[in-house]
């Protein structure tokens, strides 16, 4: 047999069992992985009230919501005191029904804040990032965990995402704050009540 047949053989033998080696996880980057898993991930009923600071190009207010979810069905309430306006949408991850100004509109629940606030992020995306997490319907990127393990930032769809505020609870740590940045809008959310 041909030495050099040979050596070459032996040299893509090592190069095919070197890429099934693990790699080794530097100790001093564990802090940019989330070390802990919560139960607020798989929760599937949850009820959360807050108040919302919004801003795009053409408008910005104040607002109070209340998210009711169970499993993938969602009841919500957006309204304002200060101009009265007040939206109810109800529905699923696909299709809401929105009562506004005494009219039911159907449209797609991704719309849905868009079309009466302004600020164009999904229900599906916001659902997840509530409660302090990525959604698994898309890449993210820029991810960055804080030294507890708890998620701080991330970009998904668009949006830079900053989980400002944690509360620690007997369950999981919960999201107090959250901000959203992108399409030329900005979204504050302050939440002051958590149900499970």
């Amino acid at each position: 047999m041909n030495i050099r047949l040979l050596i070459g053989f032996f040299f893509s033998l090592m190069l095919s069992s070197c890429n099934s080696i693990a790699p080794i996880e530097n100790p001093q980057e564990s802090s940019l992985y989330p070390l802990k898993e919560d139960n607020l991930s798989n929760s599937q009923k949850w009820l959360v009230k807050a108040k919302l600071a919004y801003k795009n190009s053409d408008d910005e207010g104040f607002a109070n919501l209340i998210w009711d979810q169970t499993y993938d069905d969602h009841y919500i309430t957006v309204g304002s005191s200060m101009s009265l306006k007040k939206f109810v949408v109800s529905g699923n991850k696909e299709i809401s029904q929105v009562k506004f100004n005494q009219e039911i509109l159907e449209i797609e629940s991704k719309d849905v804040m868009t079309k009466f606030i302004g600020v164009p992020v999904s229900l599906l995306d916001l659902s997840w990032w509530l409660r302090g997490h990525i959604s698994p319907t898309s890449y993210s990127s820029n991810k960055v965990f804080r030294e507890d393990g708890l998620l701080s930032k991330f970009s998904q769809n668009g949006w830079n995402v900053g989980i400002l505020n944690y509360k620690r609870t007997n369950q999981s740590d919960i999201p107090m704050q959250i901000s959203l940045e992108g399409y030329n809008s900005y979204l504050k959310i302050k939440i002051t009540s958590w149900t499970f």
